[in-house]
């Protein structure tokens, strides 16, 4: 598990480009509440995009057999899920600016 420090400063949070790291945390809910809610109020497209894998990685592993779940090495899987991600959020191209 990630340390998340928890600042008396709320300037001292984090601020996207938030590491893939820290949304899997958050996703877990494994974040202290103030900053999941300081991160989720601070969403940008890409943070966005990655909360939408897990949540489809978490349908798919919902949806599959128990024992096929069983035969899995879950600390490789993680690995390569978080690789996966990571290419994915660094091939995107730019998100285009939203209405001013």
């Amino acid at each position: 598990m990630h340390e998340h420090p928890n600042p008396p400063d709320p300037s001292a949070r984090p601020m996207p480009a938030y590491p893939v790291e820290l949304l899997a945390d958050l996703h877990a809910g494994i974040v202290d509440e103030a900053t999941a809610a300081h991160i989720r109020t601070h969403l940008d497209d890409d943070a966005r995009a990655v909360l939408a894998a897990l949540d489809r990685t978490v349908a798919d592993l919902a949806a599959w057999p128990v024992a096929l779940a069983q035969r899995m090495k879950p600390r490789g899987s993680a690995i390569r899920l978080l690789s996966c991600l990571r290419r994915s959020v660094s091939t995107r191209p730019p998100s285009a600016p939203g209405p001013s």
